[in-house]
């Protein structure tokens, strides 16, 4: 028997697998969990070295509610409809992890629409939230694209919340290699409904060729030759970190892109980010013509949303911010 980490748990498991795991995301996987259980759920979990490193209540996926009685410090998911056939990852001899396909399903279904866009973000991006980093993240190889999660949700038929998740699986970007990144992305991109300002989606770290070599634009419309690129992360501060930032500005805009510098209060504040709206208009002659009702209310909302994710992260606003 085996046991299948879901929901909560199979994220955090995702979340450190680059540094417990780093060939999880290449070992087989299956639509099958028939061989799931609870029952031997501390076993399982003290064989695969986890009993003292997922938090609790552990979260596990079976395929039906027989023989499955309550055990303490797990809660059990039945899910009884087909799941897609790469859907779980068969990580070791008796542990069974959904993918992040499925895990973004599963808390799309728990999680407001704006928290399931920004953990789209994440696990399309290139971070996970780590604690013992000064940062707050980590840098890691993407978990998952925008692509294959479309893919994916378009065969979940009749799996909960499916529509809700393929909704909002449509505002998510690939390539964030930040908090930070993911703020202004959603701030800019999200839907006027959920308070951001509908522009055109840009690519984020997108790769440029230079004379001096290649170059990544924090957010590139290509198509506008336009760019974003935000300064202000502490690790940016220093003499040298400013005078590299400066160089690799210049050969992005040797090639014809113009770039704008957004800084944290840029998204943190209403007046400066209606500044930054405006200015991006002028330098892409665009118009934007918001017409949601409350519209400022839902950007505050929104706002809310990203600038925690901000500070726990440790993106704090302060001289050198400004």
């Amino acid at each position: 028997m085996s046991i299948c980490l879901s929901h909560q748990s199979a994220l955090e498991y995702l979340r450190a697998s680059d540094e417990r795991d780093p060939h999880v995301m290449s070992a087989p996987r299956t639509g099958k969990i028939d061989s799931a259980s609870i029952s031997n759920a501390e076993e399982a979990l003290a064989e695969a070295s986890l009993q003292f490193v997922l938090q609790r209540p552990v979260h596990l996926l079976v395929a039906t509610d027989k023989n499955t009685a309550g055990t303490s410090g797990v809660v059990r998911h039945v899910n009884t409809a087909p799941l897609p056939r790469r859907a779980i990852i068969q990580a070791a001899p008796g542990l069974l992890v959904a993918a992040p396909e499925l895990v973004f399903l599963q808390m799309a279904s728990q999680l407001s629409e704006v928290d399931a866009m920004l953990l789209g973000f994440e696990l399309c991006g290139t971070y996970s939230p780590d604690p013992h980093d000064a940062r707050g993240f980590r840098r890691r190889e993407p978990l998952t694209s925008v692509r294959r999660l479309r893919a994916f949700l378009g065969a979940c038929s009749g799996q909960r919340g499916v529509k809700a998740a393929r909704a909002v699986a449509t505002y998510v970007l690939d390539g964030s290699a930040s908090p930070m990144e993911t703020a202004m992305a959603a701030m800019l991109t999200a839907p006027t409904r959920l308070g951001g300002m509908g522009f055109e989606r840009p690519e984020l770290n997108r790769e440029v060729s230079t004379e001096k070599g290649i170059r990544k634009v924090d957010l590139l419309w290509s198509s506008l030759k336009f760019g974003l690129e935000y300064n202000g992360r502490p690790y940016h501060a220093g003499e040298q970190a400013h005078e590299r930032d400066e160089r690799r500005k210049n050969a992005i805009l040797a090639c014809g892109i113009e770039l704008m510098t957004v800084y944290y209060r840029d998204i943190a504040e209403p007046l400066y980010f209606d500044q930054l709206v405006r200015d991006i208009c002028r330098a892409t002659h665009q118009r934007r013509r918001v017409r949601v009702r409350d519209f400022k209310f839902r950007q505050s909302l929104l706002r809310a949303k990203v600038l925690p994710a901000l500070q726990s992260h440790r993106y704090w606003m302060s001289d050198s911010n400004m």
